[in-house]
């Protein structure tokens, strides 16, 4: 449990930080533009986290 717990708190990890890029580029608070591949690369995180967790589940989700 103790790892699902540690998993789920990288990702959001990684939200809030894409999400605070996406917020500093809307408002002009910097110049750096954040990479293009960024929403594809969380979208693939999220996907391998929620393969992981299935497997790690010995009753089947819906």
């Amino acid at each position: 449990m103790n790892r699902n717990v540690r998993r789920m708190a990288w990702y959001m990890r990684k939200v809030n930080a894409y999400n605070r890029a996406r917020f500093d580029l809307l408002r002009g608070r910097t110049d750096r533009v954040p990479p293009s591949n960024r929403p594809a690369r969380l979208l693939a995180y999220k996907l391998a986290m929620n393969e992981r967790l299935r497997a790690g589940r010995s009753v089947p989700t819906c």
